[in-house]
C-alpha cells in the first residue's frame, strides 16, 4: 500500500485550514441562542399548538435577519407530566429560555422553577401567572384584561341576572372566577360548562334559556365559539351574550348569523384597525404561509416572538434577570395593538369592547 506524502508546507496548510474550519463552526454555533417551545403539537389542543408555532416561526423568519436564534420545540400534548419532562430534557441540554403555553402547564412548569435564573415565557391567560413568579413574562392577553372590560359594561347595564358557559379548563373556570369576583355580588347567576372536545351544546343552553338571563358571558377558545352560537340562534335568544375575545376571530362568519347582533366582544387593534402598515404587512406574510385567518394565539405569540429577538439583539450580553428587566422597561407596538408592560404582564392599550350590531365602544 502506497502512503501519499504531502509536501510539508501545504500539510501545514492543510491542517490550519481544517483548524480553522472547526474553530468557525463552534464559534458560530457558540452565538447561537437556543429558546424552548414547549407547546401542545399533538393531542386534543394541537390547534392551538400548532397555531402558537406557525406564529413563532414567522416572527423567527422575519426578524432573526442574523440567524441567531433556533427554536427547539416539545410537544407538551397539553398534558403537564409531559411538559415537565420536556423542560427537563431543555434545561439539561443547556436551554434557559423557555415558551410555555395553555394554563395548566404554564403554572407546573413556574411552581416547579420558580427559584432557578430561566426566564419563561407564560403564554396563558390566567390571571395567577406572573404574580408570583419573578423569572416569568406574559406577552399575551390577559383575563384581568378582559374581564375589567366585561365587568365595566355589565355594571353600566346594571343586570340582576347572568348565565355563566364557559369552557371546564384552567382557563375557563379562572376567568369565570375572576369575572365572578369583580362584578356585583348581588346579581344572580347560573353556571353551565362544556369540554373541549364537545361539538353539542343543546342541553346547556336550554337550561341558560329556561334561566332567563340578562345577559350570558362565554368563556371558550375560538375554536368553539361559532358552533356555540350557532345552537344558541335556534333558541331565538333576545338579550345580550358577552364574549371573551376568542370571538373577535371569527367576525367574518359570525356576522352572517342573526345572533351577531346581540353579541358584545374584547376587540384587538389586528381585528378593527384597517389601514395600519404593520398588520397589513403581516396579512400578507400570514396569507402566504396559510389560508386560515389569525387568532389570538396566532397575533399574540408572533408579537412575544418579536418583542423577544428585539431584546436579545440589543443586549447580547444580558443575563435573564436583566433581559427581563430591558424587555419590561418599554413599551411596544405590535399587530395586537400598542403594548405597555405593568410589572412582568403586558397591557393591550387598544383592546376595547365592541356591541357587534353598532360597534359601539365603551
Amino acid at each position: 500500500m502506497k502512503i501519499l506524502k504531502l509536501p510539508s508546507r501545504l500539510l501545514i496548510t492543510c491542517i490550519l485550514t481544517s483548524s480553522m474550519f472547526v474553530f468557525g463552526c463552534k464559534n458560530q454555533n457558540e452565538n447561537i441562542i437556543r429558546i424552548g417551545a414547549i407547546l401542545p403539537l399533538t393531542g386534543a389542543l394541537s390547534e392551538i399548538g400548532t397555531d402558537e408555532k406557525l406564529a413563532i416561526d414567522m416572527a423567527v423568519e422575519e426578524f432573526d435577519v442574523k440567524k441567531k436564534i433556533k427554536i427547539e420545540y416539545r410537544d407538551s400534548k397539553g398534558n403537564v407530566k409531559e411538559s415537565l419532562s420536556a423542560a427537563a430534557q431543555l434545561i439539561n441540554q443547556g436551554v434557559n429560555k423557555i415558551i410555555l403555553s395553555t394554563t395548566s402547564v404554564v403554572i407546573a412548569n413556574l411552581e416547579k422553577y420558580q427559584d432557578t435564573d430561566l426566564l419563561f415565557l407564560a403564554q396563558c391567560m390566567a390571571p395567577q401567572v406572573v404574580r408570583n413568579y419573578k423569572n416569568a413574562l406574559r406577552i399575551y392577553i390577559s383575563v384581568d384584561l378582559e374581564t375589567d372590560l366585561i365587568k365595566d359594561y355589565v355594571n353600566k347595564n346594571q343586570y340582576g341576572k347572568l348565565s355563566y358557559f364557559y369552557i371546564n379548563n384552567d382557563f375557563g373556570q379562572s376567568a369565570i372566577n375572576e369575572i365572578k369576583s369583580k362584578i356585583n355580588s348581588n346579581i344572580e347567576t347560573q353556571i353551565e360548562s362544556f369540554s373541549y372536545q364537545d361539538k353539542n351544546y343543546q342541553n346547556q343552553i336550554l337550561k341558560i334559556i329556561n334561566y332567563n338571563p340578562d345577559a350570558i358571558i362565554i368563556y371558550s377558545y375560538p375554536q368553539q365559539w361559532l358552533n356555540i352560537l350557532k345552537q344558541v340562534e335556534q333558541y331565538k335568544f333576545e338579550n345580550k351574550i358577552i364574549a371573551n375575545s376568542g370571538a373577535s376571530f371569527l367576525l367574518n362568519e359570525i356576522e352572517e348569523l342573526k345572533i351577531s347582533k346581540k353579541l358584545v366582544v374584547p376587540l384587538p387593534k389586528y381585528i378593527y384597525e384597517k389601514n395600519d402598515t404593520l398588520i397589513n404587512k403581516f396579512k400578507d406574510l400570514l396569507a402566504k404561509r396559510t389560508s386560515k385567518s389569525a387568532n389570538y394565539d396566532i397575533i399574540y405569540f408572533y408579537d412575544m416572538m418579536k418583542i423577544l429577538i428585539e431584546n436579545i439583539y440589543a443586549y447580547p450580553n444580558a443575563n435573564n434577570s436583566e433581559l427581563i428587566n430591558f424587555i419590561t422597561s418599554k413599551d411596544y407596538i405590535g399587530i395586537s395593538g400598542d403594548l405597555k408592560f405593568f410589572e412582568r404582564d403586558i397591557k393591550s392599550l387598544d383592546l376595547k369592547l365592541s356591541e357587534i350590531d353598532e360597534i359601539k365602544e365603551y
